[in-house]
């Protein structure tokens, strides 16, 4: 990971968490669950002594994906979600409390 980040883990390489250095750049790896999501995020947790990470989230052998998003993606993101939460509720919408975090199955 601290290659394809051009070295930008490499304080956090000796141990440690990577919560904030990792929070725009989620893993994809495979996923057999199901057919219409063939890949799962993980997000990197925290490098422990010999340079492994630990992922929020099983990680099996095969190929990774390093994804990379912005801010604005996730406030896009919300936006859309909102819109499209209120178009389809059979009430009216009031407010809404939204999350958000990595998605680990």
């Amino acid at each position: 990971l601290n290659e394809w980040l051009d070295g930008s883990l490499k304080p956090s390489m000796s141990g440690g968490s990577l919560l904030n250095e990792m929070s725009n750049y989620p893993l994809a790896v495979t996923s057999d669950s199901s057919p219409e999501l063939p890949l799962k995020l993980i997000r990197a947790r925290c490098v422990l002594g010999r340079g492994q990470i630990e992922c929020f989230g099983e990680v099996s052998s095969g190929p990774v994906r390093l994804l990379r998003s912005k801010a604005s993606d996730m406030s896009g993101a919300a936006v859309e979600l909102a819109r499209q939460a209120v178009a389809e509720a059979s009430f009216e919408v009031k407010g809404a409390l939204v999350i958000f975090g990595a998605s680990v199955s």
